[in-house]
């Protein structure tokens, strides 16, 4: 309640004014993960934010609220956390009133890059079945492997710790911080 959607694409800043338009406040989640159509890491979220920054600005928007990730001693050989970082620095330098949430990896993909199958089960849009080379061809080799034979993929060492969030979680954040009244 109290959110209105707009979609623009980050590579067209046309498509950016319109969806800004009347806007008081922009969340942007968006990356170049898992692209939808050809896009590079620089095309979405290095020139791409620069689009979205202008146009929040020449639209009259008055917040911007930005998911990022937590930060990791890989941010400078990891180009979307390196990009990540940019943005943030961008975002705070932009004149707009803003907040960085910075989350850490979303269960609903990553248990399905562990090996589980049950984050796909019935998701109308999930995101590991765009038709992806990567995507298909993992979920083909590993897709299944908590399930059939108990193995999970976790990254890391072995040593390391994880603290996924959910998705659904992280956009009753972002609404309930959108809906929120702005703080000086």
């Amino acid at each position: 309640e109290g959110v209105e959607l707009a979609f623009g694409d980050l590579r067209e800043p046309e498509s950016l004014a319109a969806a800004c338009r009347g806007m008081a406040t922009v969340v942007a989640t968006a990356n170049a993960v898992v692209p939808r159509g050809k896009a590079t890491f620089e095309e979405v979220e290095d020139t791409g934010y620069d689009n979205l920054i202008a146009a929040c600005k020449a639209e009259g928007v008055r917040r911007i609220i930005f998911m990022s990730v937590v930060p990791t001693p890989y941010d400078a050989s990891v180009t979307t956390f390196r990009l990540k970082r940019s943005i943030e620095q961008k975002i705070r330098g932009s004149g707009l009133a803003h907040s960085i949430f910075r989350g850490s990896f979303f269960m609903d993909d990553w248990f399905a890059l562990m090996g589980s199958a049950i984050p796909l089960r019935g998701a109308p849009a999930a995101t590991l079945r765009r038709p992806f080379w990567f995507s298909k061809v993992f979920l083909a080799v590993a897709g299944a492997t908590i399930d059939k034979r108990g193995l999970a993929l976790v990254p890391g060492d072995g040593t390391a710790r994880h603290t996924p969030v959910a998705l659904d979680a992280v956009a009753a954040i972002l609404a309930a911080a959108a809906s929120a009244p702005e703080s000086g």
